[in-house]
């Protein structure tokens, strides 16, 4: 099931895909109406995600009148959703190396002119190339500086790919729990903004549903695979009922139910094969190899083995190409075909390292291969390299289990003191408004007994000269009471 890490979903949209035609149709009818240069760029950008999974040709060609109306410098965004749009092209032309330059450039333009929602689309696309191709190093570091951008920008918008991006580095990291926490943060995030970006919510269910088969839960990775399939059906969009179906077909063969897996994994192939997705022609391929020769079904089996060996040898993709030569040696094996087989043994192992869990299916081959020519001694030595790597890789297994707990505490204990500096920061906030609120409280009260105490004292000083005011008219009435007494007593006398 570790090929299915290798699909990306574009990020860059939020489109239901239903009845492609007419919506191509419409978005043709916008390209040519009198709009911005903006406005136009959108709408070729929403029509390359239809184009780019469908039709490699025509997608060239709206990639260039993309580019084309920036022939003025008078459209900057053009160019960064062309630069987005022709990364994604490369990308699925398994030209990992230009698809990477054409991201950078995108993001770098995008962050030029403010547009933090495509660079943010660049950035995804950026990392998500790099974990593709197991860069863990340039992926976590690119996503660690993402996480730091949208935290002082103060982005909240994306964080479901995100999210979705972290599952994706702890699949590389083996913390298969961990990366199923994840996805699961993904849907949830998804589930609260209502999101309606289908094709995403598909390859995140499909991603969920490939960690359970990894785990070996398989009704629980069936569970997510036909949640996927609700929602491509709902759609209505062949492309993305024949990706469910495809991962479908990789769950059943990892579960070694090799009819069911067939026929999903059939329907897949004739699809891609008919649109020219030779990246999913030949994972399809591959599996169908493995699927038929299971089934012993040999001429089949070596006949999507070429297929698949045929892409694979000439892309770089020394994983996919090993096992697809140890399948077809083992076809070669049954028909005593030994030459062939030692050749493709050979290949098979210089491409894989010993201590990988690929190496197992090498020396399945090399056990056949010994049992085939009669050679016990070498199938012996072979069944105990065979047994001894899978008790390294549980070994292996355990051991990254317990880092994976290890990293979730030192996960937790990072969040733990973040917040507790937080909360310290919050706190220090609260007490110096407290104290600045004190300090005005106090001046309040010394303001107020301040006032008090010169009104005290005007109001002493008042009393003061109404005393004295009061003596001087009791003084004056009682000199004149005295003269007209003095006056009446005389004659009295």
């Amino acid at each position: 099931m570790k090929k299915a890490i290798l699909l990306l979903v574009f990020f860059v949209f939020s489109f239901s895909y239903g009845q492609n035609e007419k919506t191509i149709d419409s978005l043709k009818k916008v390209i040519t109406s009198k709009i911005s240069k903006d406005e136009k760029a959108v709408a070729y950008h929403t029509l390359l995600q239809i184009t780019l999974n469908t039709d490699f040709e025509i997608s060239k060609k709206y990639i260039k009148e993309l580019y084309a109306l920036n022939k003025d410098n008078s459209c900057p965004k053009c160019e960064v959703l062309g630069d987005l749009n022709q990364g994604y092209f490369y990308y699925l032309n398994n030209e990992n190396k230009n698809s990477i330059i054409f991201y950078e450039k995108s993001a770098k333009k995008a962050l030029k002119i403010k547009d933090y929602e495509n660079y943010e689309a660049a950035k995804m696309q950026l990392i998500q190339t790099f974990l593709n191709t197991s860069d863990i190093v340039n992926g976590e570091k690119e996503l660690n500086d993402l996480l730091d951008f949208k935290k002082v920008n103060n982005l909240k918008k994306n964080t479901e790919y995100v999210y979705y991006l972290l599952g994706q580095l702890n699949i590389i990291k083996s913390f298969n729990n961990t990366a199923i926490e994840y996805f699961l943060l993904a849907e949830k995030k998804m589930i609260e903004n209502k999101s309606k970006d289908f094709a995403f919510k598909i390859t995140n269910n499909t991603m969920i549903c490939t960690m359970y088969a990894n785990l070996k839960s398989f009704d629980k990775a069936r569970e997510y695979n036909n949640k996927a399939l609700i929602i491509a059906n709902e759609t209505k969009d062949v492309y993305e009922i024949t990706k469910v179906n495809l991962y479908r077909g990789f769950l059943e063969t990892s579960a070694k139910n090799y009819s069911i897996a067939q026929k999903h994994l059939q329907k897949a192939y004739d699809y891609y094969k008919e649109t020219g997705n030779k990246m999913y022609e030949s994972s399809s391929a591959q599996f169908l190899g493995k699927v038929y020769y299971q089934l012993k079904d040999y001429p089949k089996s070596l006949k999507y083995s070429n297929i698949a060996i045929d892409f694979f040898s000439k892309n770089n993709q020394n994983s996919d190409y090993a096992r697809s030569l140890v399948n077809r040696a083992k076809v070669m094996i049954i028909n005593s075909n030994l030459e062939s087989a030692r050749q493709d043994i050979n290949i098979a192992k210089s491409l894989i390292k010993p201590d990988s869990k690929d190496y197992i299916e090498v020396l399945d081959s090399e056990i056949e291969y010994s049992k085939k020519t009669n050679n016990i001694n070498e199938a012996i030595k072979f069944i105990d390299l065979r047994d001894s790597l899978v008790q390294v890789k549980e070994s292996k297994s355990n051991k990254n289990s317990l880092n994976e707990v290890e990293a979730k505490y030192q996960t937790k204990q990072k969040e733990q003191q973040i917040k507790l500096l937080s909360t310290q920061n919050e706190l220090a906030q609260k007490q110096k408004y407290i104290y600045i609120a004190l300090l005005g409280l106090l001046a309040i009260i010394g303001g107020s007994l301040f006032y008090g105490y010169r009104n005290k004292i005007k109001t002493a000083e008042k009393l003061n000269e109404l005393n004295e005011l009061k003596s001087r008219f009791f003084a004056n009435i009682s000199h004149e009471f005295r003269t007209p007494l003095t006056l009446i007593k005389s004659p009295v006398q």
